[in-house]
């Protein structure tokens, strides 16, 4: 292992040790999905208990989750063009920002909460309500049923989609079948900012789905597709009740190796290479820039007082090499690089490394800084098998002479 600087070094045991202390308050977590990661230690906060998008999307996308629900979901919760009132990071342990029975704006800068609620895991105090779920399991799942499909999910969802009580609502009062209202009640709160335009206090996405669809039904049937089993196309009713209540997985979900069950741990990836006759990537720049495509000032720096070279970025140049294609069985990759830069002052300015998908979705990025010594960094980062990635490096700095040197970069694949 390469020798780090202190800073660096800190962040790297603060990853693998899930920060400082281990939070065991999981029934404050409103979101079940969230919640069971960071239960089982596959999402392991910051020293300040906090999760980025990049993180999260990272462990869901290197777990199985499909990359179309992995990245509408963490779009939803983070701070970007989908969600301009969500925070860059979020507490998981503090998502409920609205009190039950409020009909408020979810606060800015802040957990954004849906447009409807269940109140199973979002009620006052951080309370998880078996009640909640037990009336719309109850509602919703046919007598005898043994697993849930998704029209039972849309019908679980629809229990609480409306702001109004259903016996003051005259469709439901009037409907066909009277002794389903006494089946559903309302949101636990509202978010009323995120109201779909067309959609007023008694209406649903069963009721009126040109309009009143919204995060309540989309998170729900998200989750219902993302955990469900594959073979039978449905999700068996003890798995669905556990992972809403208990935060516990469905079996055969894709754990990493040292989690399990409800014990909560550390995600640890064993540091085996896959069979490969080498490195997925690895330039010392010995041959040029050919492997990658640069933007803005970058090229070939003499790297120290020997003849070899390195990559320069200057000013907002940017670098980017594949895409990389990973093989089927890795689960991880190991990035390991040189870097330092130059005249660089301010915290904000110098090097930035991101990884991500071919379609552009952000897996990971760190933001280095500045250093006028030689720092060898190492970075393991959750992937999706059998996909393709594209590393890059990024300068941010507002003058040319500002630069950043990177060299000796190694991608190695990991089971």
């Amino acid at each position: 292992m390469r020798a780090f600087g202190a800073p660096l070094l800190l962040l790297l045991l603060l990853q693998a040790t899930g920060g400082v202390g281990q939070r065991t308050d999981f029934e404050k977590i409103t979101c079940p999905v969230v919640g069971s990661f960071v239960k089982n230690g596959l999402l392991v906060p910051d020293a300040a208990g906090l999760i980025t998008k990049e993180q999260t999307l990272a462990a869901f996308l290197a777990h199985g989750v499909a990359p179309e629900i992995a990245a509408a979901t963490t779009n939803g919760n983070f701070n970007g063009p989908d969600c301009p009132a969500c925070p860059t990071r979020i507490d998981p342990f503090a998502m409920n920002t609205i009190a039950d029975g409020e009909q408020v704006s979810s606060p800015f800068n802040a957990p954004q909460e849906h447009f409807r609620s269940t109140g199973i895991r979002d009620r006052a105090g951080g309370q998880l309500s078996k009640k909640v779920f037990r009336f719309g399991e109850e509602a919703c799942l046919p007598e005898g049923a043994t697993a849930w499909t998704l029209a039972d999910v849309l019908c679980f969802a629809d229990v609480w989609d409306r702001d109004a009580h259903p016996h003051t609502c005259p469709d439901l009062r009037a409907g066909t079948e009277p002794s389903f209202a006494k089946k559903l009640t309302r949101s636990n709160d509202v978010s009323e900012e995120k109201r779909p335009a067309g959609c007023g206090p008694c209406d649903s996405f069963l009721s009126k789905p040109e309009a009143c669809r919204s995060a309540l039904t989309d998170t729900i049937e998200f989750m219902f597709e993302a955990f469900k089993n594959p073979a039978t196309g449905t999700f068996a009713k003890g798995e669905f009740r556990k992972m809403w209540v208990d935060l516990e997985f469905p079996t055969g979900f894709k754990l990493v190796p040292g989690a399990s069950g409800s014990k909560s741990t550390t995600s640890t990836v064993l540091d085996v290479a896959l069979p490969r006759t080498g490195p997925l990537f690895e330039d010392d720049f010995e041959n040029g820039m050919g492997q990658w495509r640069a933007f803005g000032f970058a090229g070939l720096a003499p790297r120290g007082k020997s003849s070899a070279s390195s990559m320069k970025l200057s000013k907002s140049a940017s670098a980017t090499a594949g895409p990389l294609t990973i093989g089927a069985g890795a689960v991880q990759l190991k990035v390991t690089f040189d870097w330092k830069t130059r005249n660089v002052a301010t915290a904000a300015e110098g090097l930035s490394m991101t990884l991500s998908t071919a379609a552009g979705l952000v897996l990971f990025t760190e933001h280095l800084g500045q250093s006028d010594q030689w720092i060898g960094a190492e970075f393991m980062i959750p992937v999706l098998p059998a996909s393709d990635v594209i590393l890059g490096f990024a300068m941010n700095a507002g003058e040319r002479q500002k630069k950043s040197v990177i060299d000796n970069i190694v991608v190695e694949e990991l089971a």
